[in-house]
């Protein structure tokens, strides 16, 4: 279920919800019902020096990392003063903030709509953040408007929605981008940062089965007192009219 303003502030104080930075009171990031994030000064620009024409990506057997480091250069946009970012660009960022969900928490990033208004979106069918994520969320920021604009460093760019599963998940994510030292490009699956397990939540274990009741033994008439119609004990040809096993 959606996690309202006051919900993610409670997931904050319990420490199921970490921002970094964190949210104040007051704090204008904290919207009815989701978290504003905002644009690090990172940002990957695809090389002019790829000719694109000539190259043909296997998917299956993509490694999205290197990929990533080897088609594009590194730019810190404050140093820039911005970006200049014209119809039918593409670039990958990055949230200013990192984002910690416990297993019982899953997050949702979607755009904002003055952006939109513009033609500019912040993912491409890649807005699930799993259970149990730490870092910064990246964003595949892309322009399908008619005019130029600026990113800045510190606007905000996306909008984080939160919420909690029915039960914690059974496994935390740990995909390459699970706390990855080298930013945006993610890291190789094999040095994959573990969950954050300040975050776990404690296993729930299932109740003890109990073993099924064992039914009482039928009666056996033949030790009861026989009713006073009867001077003799059943047999089989009989009926005591008892509810027994016995005649």
């Amino acid at each position: 279920m959606l996690m309202s303003d006051g919900e993610i502030r409670l997931a904050v104080a319990n420490g199921e919800l970490i921002i970094d930075p964190p949210l104040l009171p007051g704090d204008e990031r904290l919207q009815p019902a989701s978290i504003d994030l905002t644009l690090d000064a990172e940002i990957r620009l695809p090389k002019d020096s790829v000719n694109r024409d000539a190259i043909t990506v296997d998917i299956a057997n993509l490694k999205v990392p290197e990929y990533i480091e080897e088609s594009t250069d590194l730019i810190d946009i404050a140093e820039r003063g911005g970006l200049e970012f014209g119809p039918g660009d593409f670039v990958i960022g990055k949230t200013a903030e990192r984002v910690s969900l416990s297993e019982r928490l899953s997050g949702r990033v979607e755009g904002r709509s003055r952006l939109a208004r513009l033609g500019i979106g912040v993912h491409i069918t890649a807005p699930k953040i799993d259970p149990g994520f730490h870092n910064h969320i990246t964003l595949e920021i892309f322009h399908l408007g008619k005019t130029r604009v600026r990113l800045s460093s510190g606007m905000t760019i996306c909008t984080l929605l939160v919420e909690r599963l029915g039960h914690p998940a059974g496994e935390s994510y740990r995909g390459i981008f699970q706390g990855s030292k080298r930013g945006i490009a993610g890291q190789t699956r094999r040095n994959a940062a573990p969950a954050n397990p300040a975050l776990a939540s404690p296993p729930e274990t299932a109740p003890p089965v109990q073993p099924p009741a064992e039914s009482p033994p039928a009666p056996d008439c033949r030790q009861q007192t026989p009713p006073a119609w009867r001077a003799t004990p059943p047999d089989a040809s009989t009926n005591c009219n008892i509810l027994c096993n016995c005649c």
